[in-house]
């Protein structure tokens, strides 16, 4: 350990009128490069995680919509194999086919709302974590 030597009051007066009557003592030269570079390298540090997290989503966003777009793309060619015969039954198998791919896609846009919802989640607790460390 350590001993730290303290002024006494006589020694603490003297400091202080020499401080009074000359130019106060001169902080190291090399003490505001190193208090800006620790802040630089700080900043950084918070900037690349921000830029990960940022990445990370659109990565999960771009996965999910192909995913979405597979989804649609395997589904829809059932429905049109089906070969209506009149006119009627053309514009009813076309309201119907178009109802369920309002619905199927509404229903594949919650899930993935829910399940992005649920993994940024985690990844923002995790990056906390890491910031708190």
């Amino acid at each position: 350990m350590k001993d730290k030597r303290y002024l006494n009051e006589e020694d603490l007066m003297q400091l202080i009128a020499d401080v009074e009557e000359k130019h106060m003592v001169q902080a190291p030269f090399y003490l505001k490069q190193e208090i800006l570079h620790k802040v630089r390298v700080k900043s950084d540090k918070d900037r690349e995680r921000a830029l990960k997290r940022y990445f990370f989503r659109y990565s999960f966003q771009v996965a999910l919509a192909t995913a979405a777009a597979i989804l649609v793309l395997i589904f829809v060619p059932v429905e049109l194999r089906k070969k209506p015969q009149s006119v009627e039954s053309v514009s009813c198998h076309a309201n119907a086919v178009a109802c369920k791919l309002r619905q199927m896609s509404s229903n594949i846009a919650e899930s993935l709302t829910q399940l992005s919802n649920l993994v940024l989640i985690k990844e923002e607790q995790k990056y906390e974590k890491n910031e708190e460390e």
